[in-house]
């Protein structure tokens, strides 16, 4: 509770003509501080179970609208707030401001004289993709003496959420041809629901007859029993690259949306079959990582709203600096190579090379954290790899040195001739950039255990291959 500059001079008043009232030794003088005094504690009184009374019993509703909303789009709130005793004082409805949400104008309204209900609207626009909470509205209540005031919550704090905009037609295909794929299909290296055979062993007497393999046994002329093995889910390991070219692109369709939406996909194929899932996200310096595969709910709802929420900006974790601790430790043991024998001559190239092959990864993020993410399989595994073309070298070498029989890889690349921000302003050019793309995708698709498709706006891919259809079709 606030007193008021009318409660000051009230006090004032009391004060002045109590020490008349002493110094005159006036009973009729006494009368007025003593009534003033008695009238104040009244109002005083009566105020604070007005504020209790409508803090506790006044009717509120509040109301958002859209919700969730696009990024860059206006959201409207109304809040209302009834009560009896309203129309008895003024004061007024605010909402406060938020970061990351800009209001058209101030949120904040007075209480209109003899009316039992004020309306407070508004409308926002969030800035940046994620979760908002607007905290209650504040309701300031001047009591009708104008003596005191106070400041109370209405209602409860509510949530926004505020989604990135997402792309119209993603293409998912090889060579301008979409494709039609089973996201992370489980085959048989790589496990999958239920039991898988395992080796055949000769019956003994006490073995349990429903193991009996009766195909192998007709085929042998012997009983003969099969083991089953359980197997496990299938680990899927996202990398997404969220990289500063990941901004290329015309609003609502850059790269970052491309990137989302298929993180997005596939993070749904994985909760749809139950197979565990990690999610890394690769910045310029640093990386976001979800920790180890889960299949609980809790854990892909956890993902989900981290790609959500995917903006171009850092992570949170520093990346590792094995890499150039090793190329410092290759550079320790050159120096200490002097070259006196023929052996050492040997390995000083070898040396030298590492030191600045490490070197040059250290500064490649993708590769890095891609092997790390690898290196921590427990095999089955299946790791999808989401960026574009700007790092080809570095592309291909992290397909190279973690796609392996037990780790499939698959890479999602966005080429970037598709998401420039001026267009298709030369469509003969895009072309050429798409065929050099296709090429260096065809590259990745060779490489073991790997598949590649390209991932884009299907309608920018197929202005430009049609536009250059017939050189497809007749290349002389």
């Amino acid at each position: 509770m606030e007193t008021t500059r009318r409660f000051w001079l009230t006090v004032g008043t009391i004060a002045v003509t109590g020490t008349l009232a002493t110094t005159l030794q006036s009973t009729f003088l006494f009368a007025i501080p003593v009534g003033l005094g008695g009238w104040l504690v009244a109002h005083q009184l009566m105020f604070t179970l007005q504020v209790r009374s409508i803090y506790s019993e006044s009717s509120h509703r509040t109301t958002i609208e859209p919700n969730p909303v696009l990024v860059d789009d206006s959201v409207a709130f109304t809040t209302t707030v009834e009560h009896p005793t309203l129309s008895e004082g003024a004061g007024s409805l605010k909402l406060s401001s938020v970061p990351g949400l800009v209001f058209d104008t101030t949120p904040v309204t007075s209480l209109s004289e003899g009316s039992d209900v004020v309306t407070l609207t508004a409308t926002a626009t969030p800035t940046v993709a994620g979760t908002y909470t607007l905290p209650a509205p504040t309701l300031t209540f001047n009591g009708s003496a104008g003596l005191f005031a106070d400041s109370i919550t209405i209602g409860d704090a509510e949530t926004i959420a505020a989604r990135s905009r997402v792309p119209r037609d993603i293409h998912v295909g090889e060579g301008g041809d979409r494709v039609g794929i089973a996201i992370g299909d489980h085959d048989a290296t790589q496990g999958s629901a239920g039991f898988e055979p395992g080796e055949l062993q000769e019956y003994t007497p006490g073995d349990p007859a429903n193991r009996i393999d009766w195909r192998a046994t007709a085929r042998l002329q012997e009983p003969y029993i099969r083991d089953f093995e359980a197997e496990t889910s299938r680990q899927t390991r996202l990398i997404i690259d969220n990289r500063g070219t990941m901004q290329a692109g015309q609003r609502g369709e850059t790269k970052l949306d491309y990137v989302r939406d298929i993180s997005l996909w596939l993070l749904e194929y994985a909760n749809s079959v139950s197979d565990p899932v990690a999610a890394t996200i690769v910045h310029d310096e640093d990386a976001w990582t979800s920790g180890h595969p889960t299949a609980v709910d809790h854990g892909y709802q956890r993902i989900r709203h981290r790609l959500q929420d995917l903006q171009p900006e850092k992570g949170s974790l520093q990346h590792s600096t094995a890499w150039s601790m090793t190329a410092s430790m290759a550079q320790e043991r050159k120096a200490d190579l002097t070259g006196g024998d023929s052996f050492e001559t040997t390995l000083t190239p070898y040396f030298a090379d590492a030191a600045a092959y490490y070197q040059r990864v250290s500064e490649a993020p993708l590769f890095e954290i891609t092997r790390r993410e690898a290196a921590e399989t427990d095999g089955g595994a299946w790791m999808a790899v989401i960026t574009d073309d700007r790092h080809r070298e570095e592309l291909l070498e992290t397909m190279q040195a973690v796609a392996t029989e037990n780790t499939r890889v698959a890479a999602f690349v966005l080429p970037s001739v598709l998401f420039s921000s001026a267009g298709l302003t030369d469509v003969s050019a895009a072309y050429e950039e798409y065929l050099e793309f296709e090429e260096f995708r065809q590259q990745l698709a060779a490489t073991p255990y790997v598949t590649a498709y390209e991932v884009g706006p299907r309608d920018k891919l197929e202005t430009v291959i049609q536009a250059n259809k017939p050189r497809r079709e007749d290349p002389q």
